[in-house]
């Protein structure tokens, strides 16, 4: 099959910016065979070791090669007696040639996909609290319905996590902020409740049986409190430090921060030893609140949240097993803001 590609200069798909290669690029059709003999060439560096790959004649890949430079009116290769090398254009071109076949490839797999169950391996994003929340029943629902599926969960920072849905590393993944990108769609999930933590014996969260611990059933503390009280909170680079930051600045209030610490469960081990008190969301800490390894507090005037959003590529096409998995994702963390709240 001899699938043809059409490149405008408008919207240099190609071209990227390179006015060397400009020239003659107007309605111009490059075919996927070339595409993938220049791709085998600049892999081999040597046009008898290529065309030994792609089992044709030297002078036909040759000939390939030159009608592709001409339709694109660069030079993409310098010939050398050792060999052959990319020139500056044909670097250029070689990642955009790349980027190409990689989403041919990428449709031509969701095509076969079965549009009953999905299938294939999904990469995900999570941050430390989400994964906590998410983790468990994410995979029990896949194991159980989708067998075919192989999901690869990664504990990330939120703020790499627009990176890597950009640049394909992962399929989906959960932040807390959105960034301003043409190439990524944010949607907001839910808006995580947090709680103050304590030891133990401190502060009782006020609930009689812990198995029924809800948000609403936990005793509160007020905003302006929380400046008597020595903190040990992530650092300011960290995704909720520059939300309680920004809350300190509105209430004008000061918070004694003794200590940082990015980890959750660190803060957790630290909170639980009777060193601290720290500020999480619920949903990453109720289970621990139940144990009563520590106690929790809601906070008031004002209640402070973090909008959760689940980020995904606008670039690249959703498959039917991504899209999938995105919309269990949005059921269970939606569900798990009704019980929690």
């Amino acid at each position: 099959m001899e699938i043809l590609y059409i490149y405008a200069v408008y919207n240099k798909k190609i071209i990227d910016g390179d006015a060397s290669l400009l020239s003659g690029c107007m309605d111009m059709t490059i075919s996927l065979k070339s595409i993938q003999y220049f791709l085998a060439l600049a892999s081999a560096e040597s046009i008898s070791q290529a065309a030994k790959e792609l089992h044709i004649a030297q002078p036909a890949l040759s000939l390939r090669i030159k009608t592709l430079e001409s339709d694109l009116g660069a030079t993409l290769f310098t010939r050398h007696s050792s060999g052959i090398q990319l020139t500056y254009a044909g670097q250029r071109f070689l990642k955009h040639a790349q980027e190409l076949t990689d989403k041919l490839n990428f449709a031509l797999a969701d095509m076969k996909e079965p549009i009953t169950k999905p299938t294939g391996a999904i990469k995900l994003g999570l941050p430390q609290s989400i994964a906590k929340l998410l983790t468990v029943p994410l995979l029990k629902h896949t194991l159980e319905n989708w067998p075919d599926l192989q999901l690869q969960i990664m504990d990330m920072s939120t703020g790499y996590v627009p990176g890597f849905v950009s640049s394909g590393h992962i399929d989906l993944g959960i932040t807390f902020a959105i960034e301003d990108s043409p190439a990524l769609r944010f949607e907001q999930v839910l808006n995580e409740q947090l709680v103050l933590i304590s030891p133990p014996d401190d502060l009782p969260s006020g609930h009689t049986d812990p198995s029924q611990l809800h948000y609403r059933t936990l005793k509160a503390i007020e905003f302006r409190e929380l400046a008597n009280l020595p903190l040990i909170l992530p650092m300011k680079t960290h995704a909720l430090r520059k939300i309680l930051d920004a809350y300190q600045v509105s209430e004008r209030v000061s918070f004694q921060i003794h200590a940082e610490a990015n980890s959750v469960p660190q803060l957790i081990e630290i909170v639980a030893a009777g060193l601290s008190h720290s500020i999480l969301s619920f949903s990453s800490v109720r289970d621990d609140v139940i144990s009563r390894r520590i106690s929790a507090r809601k906070i008031i005037a004002p209640e402070i949240s973090r909008p959760v959003y689940l980020c995904s590529s606008k670039t690249h096409t959703l498959s039917f097993s991504q899209m999938a998995v995105g919309e269990q994702i949005l059921k269970m963390l939606k569900r798990s803001e009704t019980i929690e709240t």
